[in-house]
């Protein structure tokens, strides 16, 4: 039993470590990897089953273990969803943490948040904020520091 439960680790591990990667690459570089991937895992499996005539039983055994851990594993659900949703803390090139009593923010910090020029129009600022927040948005790994920042600075340019 506590080498399926030790298979069952190494394949989280193995599952989560391939979502970052995947994270990591560009959206048309992510679809392909996301297929191969998947016909791969697909063939793998194909092939295991056929080579394995235990695979049934154990399929039986962790399902009957699910069944019986079900209640246990949906109060731990929310608080696991939860840890996984928040952005990590201290990656490699993120903002310092905000100084306190920062106040408002400068029209000119704004176009530098937004790499724009001073004077750029209405729908260069809407583009330029859209495409960062694509970017940089807490639910895609980035920060909810520099999302903050990226929404200030929006609205530092637009308020005039």
């Amino acid at each position: 039993m506590i080498q399926l439960i030790l298979l069952s680790i190494l394949v989280l591990i193995v599952l989560y470590s391939l979502r970052q990667w995947l994270q990591s690459l560009s959206p048309q570089a992510g679809a392909k990897a996301r297929k191969t991937l998947v016909v791969v895992g697909l063939l793998g499996f194909l092939v295991f089953v056929a080579r394995a005539n235990w695979v049934i039983p154990v399929v039986g055994a962790l399902v009957a273990g699910l069944v019986r851990l079900a209640p246990m594993l949906l109060t731990l659900l929310p608080g696991l969803l939860k840890a996984l949703r928040r952005s990590p803390i201290g990656e490699p090139g993120d903002a310092p943490p905000p100084k306190p009593g920062g106040g408002r923010m400068s029209r000119q910090e704004a176009y530098e948040i937004l790499g724009l020029e001073p004077g750029a129009s209405r729908d260069s600022i809407v583009g330029a904020h859209r495409r960062l927040m694509q970017k940089m948005h807490p639910d895609r790994g980035g920060s909810d520091y520099l999302a903050v920042k990226i929404n200030q600075a929006r609205d530092t340019l637009l308020s005039n």
